[in-house]
């Protein structure tokens, strides 16, 4: 992994910090909230998945992109505007008998969860690293 500069951190501090709107922001975690970050935009990579699978399915790209993010901008409103919780999201999605369920359990089946928690998990400890390196310079 490359080392991060004193510049890098100020401006991803500056962009978790916009994103946390008033989220208090001590050092101690920057790690956590990078990993929130990074985790949001791993879903959002996901959604070009998706739309490649919509396009391959005979939607048109344009039509397959919009939809995919719509439904990413609706999911985010019922998160922050009307404070849905995810489990709720899902829940509604999965009703019995619904394709939904066997999205999610082929989903379970291949342990994406598990390897999206991995993945943050590593990445908030080389930011925390790269912090305490930092940290040491000054």
């Amino acid at each position: 992994m490359n080392p991060v500069s004193l510049e890098d951190m100020t401006r991803l501090t500056q962009l978790l910090e916009s994103a946390g709107k008033d989220m208090p922001s001590p050092q101690a975690k920057v790690a956590a909230k990078t990993n929130v970050v990074l985790s949001s935009l791993m879903l959002l990579i996901a959604s070009e998945a998706i739309a490649c699978m919509s396009a391959g399915n005979g939607m048109p790209w344009s039509d397959s992109y919009g939809l995919t993010a719509a439904v990413m901008a609706e999911t985010a409103s019922l998160l922050l505007e009307k404070g849905v919780h995810p489990a709720q999201l899902k829940d509604m999605l999965c009703q019995p008998g619904s394709l939904a369920i066997d999205a999610l359990q082929a989903l379970e089946q291949i342990r994406l969860r598990t390897a999206m928690i991995n993945a943050c998990n590593e990445a908030c400890n080389q930011i925390a690293q790269n912090y305490a390196n930092l940290e040491g310079l000054q």
